[in-house]
């Protein structure tokens, strides 16, 4: 994109005799056509940078390349930032679009420098890049959003698991209070060997042992004398 469009008639050329190894500079400066008879002095340019004075040379070069030109220089040639003149920039203006930062700007520096037809370019990328994209942010929210309900439902899952099963345990047993206490009565029963014919455990000694049966015949004992006392 080379703009020159503030003086009339002004164009970005690269004079004849000014390239450089076969190439003139990236952006050009702009000139005005002028005539032989003008040659050496200051036409009249509106709006150029020197005072709306252009000032008219003569530059030549060889027969091939197109003999001689009389061209008066009003300024450098504006060049925006979102531009297309090489690949990088071009990678970045397109970005730009993809944005939509000042995107208008840029299709009507696009139409100054081409045709009108140039804004239908960017009518296409806007409407796709734009559709692409939206469609890219909310499946990613979808997943996210998905992600964090299957998280909280299997935690109320979890949570309705360990009710379900104090529940069972309390229909069974009672209170948790009487359930615990049955607990502390079988552990006391299975670690001293109390109960009638079960082995005893490995803290119970043989002494203890013998202590324990001599204690359960003597309270039969005792029952039957009583049983019998009732009887007689």
């Amino acid at each position: 994109f080379m703009f020159c469009d503030y003086v009339e008639g002004a164009r970005a050329v690269c004079p004849p005799g000014q390239r450089v190894w076969g190439d003139c500079p990236n952006h050009f400066y702009c000139y005005l056509p002028c005539s032989d008879s003008q040659n050496g002095t200051w036409v009249d340019a509106p709006g150029s940078f020197y005072n709306g004075l252009a000032y008219c040379e003569h530059f030549c070069a060889s027969a091939e390349e197109g003999g001689c030109e009389y061209l008066a220089m009003v300024g450098k040639s504006q060049v925006p930032r979102a531009n297309f003149d090489n690949l990088l920039w071009a990678m970045f203006t397109v970005f730009q679009l993809l944005t939509g930062e000042n995107w208008n700007n840029i299709m009507y520096d696009s139409m100054r420098t081409t045709t009108p037809w140039a804004s239908l370019y960017y009518i296409v990328v806007i409407l796709l890049g734009t559709y692409l994209v939206f469609n890219l942010f909310i499946a990613i929210l979808l997943d996210n959003l998905t992600g964090v309900f299957s998280s909280d439902t299997q935690d109320d899952d979890d949570d309705d698991d360990d009710g379900g099963d104090k529940k069972q345990e309390q229909q069974r047993g009672g209170s948790p209070d009487a359930a615990d206490a049955r607990r502390r009565r079988t552990t006391q029963t299975e670690v001293g060997g109390v109960r009638h014919g079960a082995r005893p455990g490995p803290a119970a000694t043989w002494r203890e042992v013998q202590l324990q049966l001599y204690q359960q015949r003597h309270r039969q004992d005792s029952d039957r004398s009583r049983e019998g006392n009732w009887n007689g």
